[in-house]
Order: structure tokens, then C-alpha cells, then sequence
């Protein structure tokens, strides 16, 4: 039995253990639970079950009035126990942003909405006597909402704006001058001396802030080549922000399903662009293979972990990678971009790209990947029922 065997029976004798307590008194507790679950369930390639399990969990925390908590100040509490009103609207945050992403991954309507107003700031990097004070995990996550995560909901709502060109050029304008902004301990340095959590979290920081750009375009890829160029940098610095995570990973998390959903969206984008566009970019057409490999090869470490999504994701990746080849078909050979990783298995996969039909073969199973929500596109196409028998 693995420790994933023993986590799932946790978590199920955990759900049966909160279905005990009546429903008509939601706790803060039990709020919590359900996040916790919708977080296991996501993990184990659940992610329709997570969604709904998010919304419970959403639907009993507005029972408890988180969303009508008002906030105690702009900067939050300096002691070591927060109150109860802090720690309901941490957790209220924490459902919003939830909402927010998975809304958008998955193409669902959101049903939180957050006043930026009322999110507290980050505290200082100074305590109040000015000596140096390290970052703590929520100074982190209220950074990234501060520069970039606010937007999440009103990116989810720009369908329903009838030009949407002006909003999305003052997202895009704001996020920039944030990230420029950033606080200094945010820098990519040599995190020697400081906590063993600050660099991959901050690093899926930078995941998720250069998300919120590439989320922003990605609907308009196809109508507007701006959008669609701005998309294609954002997802390739999405890319190489996963790839620095992944090295700092420990193969025991290799399950983590932050590790799968921003790399697949970001790989469907770029191979899109080149095989639908093959006339644009193809200046970064070697950047792109590179990024792409080495994505491959992180899915196949993760599936070897038996990660559900990254097997899903794996089989879908490796089709649309042949598929741009046999659109944008480099004269180098395949092997000179190779680095670190093994060549022959990309050698091979070049090679299948000869006087193959691709139509034929991709089509409709990619036709569908080539939306702006890859991601939900491949849940409603069943790809993970299929790969989990």
C-alpha cells in the first residue's frame, strides 16, 4: 500500500465523518474540511468532483457569513493567533481565488466575488523595530492577489463586455507595472539561509501571476494577433516557471496537481499557435520545442508517480507535439535542441512525423484542444475516465 492508498482511505473516512454532523449548522471547521477535500480530489484527477465539492464548501461558508466579514484593517494582524474574523475571511479568500481559477480552467461560472479593497496587504518586510522580518506563507499569497490574482474574476466576466479590448489592455498595463513592483524578497536569488518553503512558493507565484496575463488573451488568440502573441510569451514564461518548480519538487509530490493544470495549458497554447499560425513566431519556434520537451518529460516523471492528470494530459501533449512538427518542420535535427533530456525518444516522435496524415489522426480528438479551455475541453471529452481504467 502506498502512501496515496492511505491518504485516500483518510480523506473518504473524513468526508464520512463531516456527513455526520448536521448541515443545517455549518462550522468554520467544516468549511476547511471541504476544502481540503476538493484539494485531495483535484490531486487525484477528480477535478469535476473537486469543483462541486468547492461549491459546497462555498455554499456552507456563506451559510456562516464569511463574505460579509468586513476586514479589520488593510494589513492584517500581527499576532500569532489570528481571530476568528481573520481567519474567516483567510479562508474566504482562499475559496475565492479558488472559484476564480477553477472557473476559468474549467469554463464554469464563478459564484464568490471579492472587493480588492477589502483584501489586507502584505506586511512589511520590516518589523516594527526595522530589523529584517521573513516572509510568511500568507505575505505570498496576498502578493500574488495584490499584483495579479484580483483580476481572476473580472478576466472570468470579460465574455460579457461588448468591447473587450479596453479592459484587457488595462488588466494587461496594471499586471505589468505590479510584477515591476514586486517587493524585493520576490527576486530569483539564492534562497540560502531563508525558509525551505519561500522559493517554491514564490515560484508558484510566479506560475500563477504570469497565468493571469496568459488567461487574460487567451480567449481572443484567434481574433486578434496581440492578444495572441502576448498569450504565447506569457505561456512560455509560465513554462519555465514550472520548470523550476518541478526541480525543487520532492518525487513524493509529484501527485500535486499544480504541477500538471498550468504546464498543459500552457503547452496546448504555444503548439496551437505554431500549428495554427506557422508564419508568426517562428523566431521562438526553437524556445517553444525546447519548453515542450521538457514539459513532456516532466508529465512522463509525474505519470510514472501515477499521476492521474499528467497521464491524461501526457497522451493529448504528445500528439499535438507531433502534430506542430509536422506543420513547422525545422531543418536541424531534433536532437541539437535536446540538452539534458533523452533525444531518442524525441528522435522517434520526429520521425513518425514523415508522410503521416495528420488530419486524419488528430482530428476530431485535437480539434477540441484547440479552444481557449484545453483543459476543461479535455475533462468533457473523457480523456481521464479512459486513462484511469
Amino acid at each position: 500500500m502506498e502512501l496515496s492508498d492511505r491518504a485516500a482511505e483518510y480523506s473518504d473516512a473524513g468526508r464520512r465523518l463531516a456527513s455526520s454532523f448536521r448541515k443545517s449548522e455549518p462550522t468554520l471547521t467544516g468549511v476547511q474540511a471541504e476544502l481540503m477535500r476538493a484539494c485531495f480530489e483535484k490531486t487525484t484527477g477528480a477535478v469535476i468532483e473537486a469543483w462541486h465539492t468547492l461549491g459546497t464548501a462555498i455554499r456552507d461558508a456563506q451559510e456562516l457569513g464569511l463574505h460579509l466579514i468586513e476586514p479589520e484593517s488593510t494589513t492584517y494582524s500581527r499576532t500569532e493567533k489570528p481571530s476568528d474574523r481573520e481567519l474567516g475571511r483567510n479562508v474566504w479568500l482562499i475559496l475565492h481565488l479558488w472559484d476564480a481559477h477553477m472557473g476559468i480552467v474549467l469554463g464554469r461560472p464563478m459564484s464568490t466575488s471579492m472587493s480588492p479593497n477589502d483584501v489586507a496587504l502584505p506586511m512589511s518586510s520590516r518589523d516594527s523595530s526595522g530589523k529584517q522580518r521573513p516572509p510568511q506563507p500568507r505575505d505570498v499569497i496576498l502578493c500574488g492577489y495584490h499584483t495579479a490574482y484580483k483580476f481572476l474574476q473580472d478576466i472570468h466576466n470579460l465574455d460579457k463586455v461588448d468591447d473587450w479590448r479596453v479592459p484587457v489592455e488595462k488588466i494587461h498595463e496594471t499586471v505589468l507595472t505590479n510584477i515591476a513592483n514586486l517587493p524585493a524578497w520576490t527576486a530569483q536569488r539564492s534562497r540560502q539561509g531563508e525558509p525551505p518553503w519561500l522559493s517554491a512558493t514564490l515560484e508558484t507565484m510566479f506560475t500563477n501571476v504570469h497565468f493571469v496575463v496568459f488567461a487574460l488573451h487567451r480567449p481572443f488568440i484567434f481574433a486578434d494577433p496581440s492578444s495572441r502573441h502576448t498569450a504565447f510569451h506569457a505561456a512560455m514564461q509560465t513554462l519555465e516557471s514550472q520548470g523550476r518548480l518541478f526541480d525543487q519538487t520532492e518525487p513524493l509530490q509529484y501527485k500535486a496537481f499544480s504541477l500538471v493544470f498550468a504546464t498543459f495549458d500552457a503547452m496546448v497554447l504555444v503548439a496551437a499557435v505554431h500549428v495554427r499560425f506557422p508564419n508568426e513566431l517562428r523566431e521562438q519556434f526553437a524556445a517553444t520545442r525546447r519548453n515542450l520537451e521538457l514539459g513532456i518529460e516532466r508529465l512522463k516523471s509525474l505519470q510514472a508517480r501515477k499521476n492521474i492528470l499528467a497521464n491524461s494530459a501526457l497522451s493529448i501533449i504528445e500528439r499535438l507535439y507531433r502534430k506542430m512538427l509536422a506543420v513547422v518542420y525545422p531543418e536541424e535535427p531534433l536532437g541539437h535542441h535536446q540538452g539534458g533530456t533523452d533525444g531518442r525518444n524525441f528522435m522517434t516522435m520526429e520521425a513518425e512525423t514523415v508522410g503521416t496524415n495528420w488530419d486524419t489522426i488528430l482530428q476530431p480528438d485535437l480539434g477540441d484542444v484547440l479552444v481557449p479551455q484545453p483543459m476543461n475541453e479535455l475533462l468533457r471529452s473523457g480523456y481521464f475516465a479512459q486513462s484511469s481504467r
